[in-house]
Order: C-alpha cells, then structure tokens, then sequence
C-alpha cells in the first residue's frame, strides 16, 4: 500500500508491449494522476503498434491528466470508466504539431493525418459520441479534450498565405502553395507552378506543419486573416459541441478544446457551463 496524493509519470520508452501494466494499482490512496504517453507506440521495423497503457488505475483516482498521447481516447476512456468511475477531472492531450518540433518519428510518418486533431466536420457527431463514452462518469465535472475544432487548412493558410499577407483560398494544394512561398512567392495567386519549379515533397510538408516559429502572443487579434476566415466557424464548432456534451453529461461544469488562436497554439478554449 502506497500513500501518496499525487504522481507525475514522465516519458518513458518501455522494453514490451505495456506501459505501466498493473503497477499504478499499487497507489490505493491516489487522487491526482499525471501521465506523460508519448512512448504509447513503438515502431517494429515494419510498422506502428500502440502500447497497453496500463491494465489497471486505482479506484480513489480524482483527476487524469494525459499529455502527448498518440493512442485513440477511447481506450484510455474505457480504463476510467472500469477503475474510478468518480473520476471528477479529465485531461486528454495530445502529441500534435504544435507541441512537437522537430516532429517525432510518428508524425513524420503520417503528415496527412493531423485532421485527426484539427477539424471542424462532423464535430456533433464526434461529441455526442465522446458523450456516450463518458456517460458512466457522473460524478465528471470538468473535461478537455485533444483537438482543435476549426478548419484543418487553418495552419497552410495561416503559415503560408496569410505570412504573405494574402487570403487563403477554400482548398489549398498543398504542394503547390509550399513550393510557390518558397521559391516564388510572388506568385501565390498562381493554380498553377512556374516552369521549372516541382511540386513540394512530402517532407516538406512536415516541416511546415512542425516549424518552430514562436507565436508566443498570438490571440483572435494578431492575425486578421484567421480572424476574418476561421474565428467564428470555430467559435460555432466549439459552441455547439460542448453544448451537446453537456446535454448528455449534465454533471459537467467546464469544457475545454484545445485553441488555435492562443500563445503557439498551445492554450485552450474554455467554456463553464
């Protein structure tokens, strides 16, 4: 039996297929649980598998944070909902593009897989069914969750046109855009390359998506273009999806989304209910 209130698990890279197996168990009296996941996949040579993260939480656990996950929510959701049904806070975060730079080996791998985070389509349909998810926990009072609600060509719309002082188009070729702002940026208007040019890489997609840039200021006012054309289809995304999250979950208190127009797009949007 261990008497502690509060942990903090870092980053760990386990030897098998389990990250803590049954071990936090041990942690009877457990109220605050933090878990650093970034090593929740490994690569076999052949291709990624995630890890178990654990098989087992104490039953006093109060509070989850998880930070830099790769692994679907659900799973983590399904261990809550077994092993501490009381839990009153849960924090789901994710390893993105903004928290990742350089990128890891994951996300150079899938570089078109980021609207798995940053998306503004069917966000009802995802929070009815994280609802469903989270129905059990009726004792759950505050929750954030890993994702932007707002477009996905926010960030080559913003790091590219709007760098240049342009408007983004609807749909953005991605590489003809990159291969246009750096070798000719005066013609980003262009649908089509300049002889001469080729289209940008996939590599070079991943480091724009994972450049280092700081914007450690930036807010709804420091970029008049993702104002003008993403601010209120977020705004009405993140509304409404935490308006059906707490018509299905009526013990929550707060929502948070993760927050494109925050410093780095690091911050979140919250909302208290």
């Amino acid at each position: 039996m261990l008497w502690y209130r509060e942990l903090r698990c870092f980053d760990q890279s386990p030897s098998g297929g389990q990250y803590y197996g049954d071990l936090l168990n041990a942690f009877n009296q457990l109220h605050t649980l933090f878990l650093d996941l970034h090593s929740d996949i490994h690569y076999n040579g052949r291709r990624f598998a995630y890890r178990d993260v654990f098989v087992s939480l104490p039953s006093s656990l109060r509070r989850l944070e998880i930070r830099n996950a790769h692994g679907p929510d659900v799973k983590i959701i399904a261990a809550v909902k077994r092993y501490c049904p009381d839990l009153q806070e849960l924090r789901l975060g994710r390893c993105n593009m903004f928290n990742r730079s350089p990128p890891c080996k994951f996300w150079r791998s899938f570089p078109f897989e980021h609207d798995s985070y940053i998306s503004n389509d069917g966000t009802d349909e995802y929070a009815s069914s994280l609802a469903q998810e989270l129905a059990p926990l009726r004792s759950l009072k505050t929750l954030e969750v890993g994702i932007y609600l707002i477009p996905t060509s926010v960030v080559l719309a913003h790091r590219i046109y709007h760098a240049h002082e342009l408007s983004a188009p609807e749909d953005i070729n991605w590489q003809l855009a990159i291969s246009l702002a750096r070798n000719a940026p005066g013609d980003l208007g262009s649908e089509v390359l300049p002889a001469g040019l080729e289209p940008a890489s996939a590599d070079e997609l991943v480091d724009i998506l994972h450049q280092s840039t700081p914007e450690s200021d930036f807010n709804p006012e420091s970029c008049l273009f993702c104002r003008s054309e993403f601010l209120q289809a977020s705004v009405d995304a993140e509304l409404s999806a935490t308006q059906t999250l707490k018509n299905l979950l009526p013990s929550l208190n707060e929502v948070q989304w993760q927050g494109w127009f925050t410093p780095n797009h690091l911050g979140v949007s919250a909302y208290s209910l």
